[in-house]
C-alpha cells in the first residue's frame, strides 16, 4: 500500500479525478451527468467524504464512481469509520446566478398612469427615506432616477447600486470640508447617458457617473458628497409631477430645469411645493441644498407625510444629524468671517487708519 502523511482535514470526491495541465494537482471532476455506481449499477446523487487524522490508504485514494452504500462497504474494517462523515456534494455551473426580489414596476413605470398626488407624494417621501438610510451608512448612490427606483405592493425601494461609493466621515463632518472625494473603483466608470442625449465631443472625465439628466454639475469635479443625491431627488420631483406626454418633452422640460432652474408659469402655478422645494434641492452650491433629513422635516410640516408613515428612529437621526451639520457649516463660515475682519482691522491699524470712519 501507499504510505502517506496524515492530516488534519481532507475531502475527497466520489467522482473520478483529473489532473490539471499546470501542476500536476489533482482536481474532482465535475460532471454534467448524473452518475452511476459501477458496483451495483444504480444512479446517486454526487457526494463526497470528509475524513480527519488518520492515514490515506489506497482504497480511498483509488478512482471511485461508486455510491455511498458500496463506498462504506469498500471501507476495510481496520478504518475507524467514526471520523469519516460523507454528505452530498454541492452541484458546481458555469454559470453564477443572482436570486433577487421581484418588484412589480420601476418608479418610472408607476407615475405614467398615477393621477393622485398624494400617492406621488408617499413615493417621493419613501425614495427619500430611503436615500437617508444609505447617507447614515456613508454611502452615495450617483445614479437616482425613476428606472432605478421600484415599487412592489406600494413600498418604494432603491436598486442598482452599481455607481454606489463611500465616503470619509471625517471629511464629511468637517464643516471647513463638505465635499469628499469617493473612495469607489466606480470613479473609471464612463458616465451613462439618458435617451436622445448625446455627450459632448471629446473624452469624458473618469469621475462623470450617473445619468445626464439627474447628475448634479460638482461631480464633474470629482469633489462631492450626499448632496448629489439630493440633486438628482430635485429633477426626480419635477418628473413625478410632470405629466409629460412625451419623451421629447420631458427631456426638454428636465434639461431647462437643469440649466436655468426654471419651470413654466402655468406647473409652478398648479405645484408651488414641489416647485419651491425642487428649485433647492438643486441648488447650484451643494451647501446650499437641504439634507434628506431637512427634506422629510418640511414634508411633515407641509402635511405631505402623514402619521402612519413616520419615520423610524434612523432616519429622524438623519434629520438632526444633517441640521447639525449645516449648523456647523454656518458656524465655520462665520468663524472665517471674524478672522478676516481682524486682519483687515489689523491692517488698518498699521496705516493707522481713523477706525470711525468705517
Amino acid at each position: 500500500s501507499q504510505n502517506v502523511e496524515q492530516s488534519e482535514d481532507w475531502t475527497i470526491s466520489s467522482r473520478s479525478s483529473i489532473v490539471s495541465s499546470g501542476n500536476n494537482e489533482t482536481l474532482p471532476e465535475v460532471s454534467r451527468t448524473t452518475p452511476t455506481c459501477h458496483l451495483c449499477q444504480s444512479t446517486y446523487k454526487d457526494w463526497e467524504v470528509s475524513f480527519e487524522n488518520w492515514g490515506l490508504i489506497d482504497a480511498v485514494l483509488q478512482p471511485m464512481n461508486l455510491c455511498i452504500s458500496c463506498y462504506k462497504k469498500s471501507i476495510p474494517e481496520q478504518v475507524d469509520t467514526n471520523q469519516i462523515h460523507i454528505h452530498e456534494k454541492a452541484i458546481l455551473h458555469d454559470y453564477l446566478f443572482i436570486l433577487m426580489e421581484y418588484c412589480e414596476s420601476t418608479l418610472g413605470e408607476a407615475i405614467q398612469n398615477c393621477d393622485d398626488d398624494k400617492i406621488l407624494w408617499n413615493y417621493f417621501a419613501q425614495t427619500v427615506q430611503g436615500l437617508a438610510h444609505l447617507h447614515t451608512k456613508d454611502l452615495i448612490h450617483r445614479d437616482i432616477k425613476p428606472g432605478n427606483i421600484f415599487v412592489h405592493k406600494g413600498v418604494v425601494k432603491i436598486g442598482d447600486l452599481g455607481l454606489a461609493t463611500t465616503m470619509s466621515k471625517s471629511n464629511l463632518s468637517s464643516p471647513s470640508s463638505p465635499f469628499v472625494t469617493p473612495t469607489s473603483s466606480h470613479d473609471e466608470s464612463q458616465s451613462q447617458v439618458d435617451v436622445l442625449m448625446t455627450t459632448y465631443a471629446g473624452s469624458v472625465k473618469s469621475s462623470r457617473v450617473g445619468t445626464f439628466l439627474y447628475t448634479a454639475p460638482e461631480i464633474e469635479s470629482g469633489r462631492y458628497n450626499e448632496a448629489c443625491d439630493v440633486y438628482a431627488l430635485g429633477i426626480l420631483l419635477v418628473e413625478l409631477f410632470g405629466k409629460f406626454t412625451t419623451g421629447m418633452e420631458r427631456i426638454d422640460v428636465l434639461s431647462k430645469f437643469r440649466t436655468s432652474h426654471s419651470l413654466s408659469k402655468t406647473w409652478v402655478e398648479a405645484h408651488p411645493i414641489q416647485a419651491s422645494l425642487a428649485t433647492k434641492m438643486i441648488a447650484t452650491n451643494p451647501t446650499q441644498r437641504p439634507s434628506c433629513g431637512q427634506i422629510i422635516g418640511e414634508l411633515i410640516q407641509l402635511g405631505l407625510f402623514g402619521k402612519e408613515e413616520a419615520p423610524n428612529v434612523e432616519v429622524l437621526s438623519t434629520l438632526v444629524s444633517g441640521l447639525t451639520t449645516q449648523v456647523s457649516m454656518l458656524q465655520s463660515k462665520l468663524w472665517k468671517q471674524e478672522q478676516e475682519t481682524k486682519r483687515l482691522r489689523k491692517l488698518l491699524e498699521e496705516h493707522n487708519a481713523d477706525f470711525s470712519l468705517y
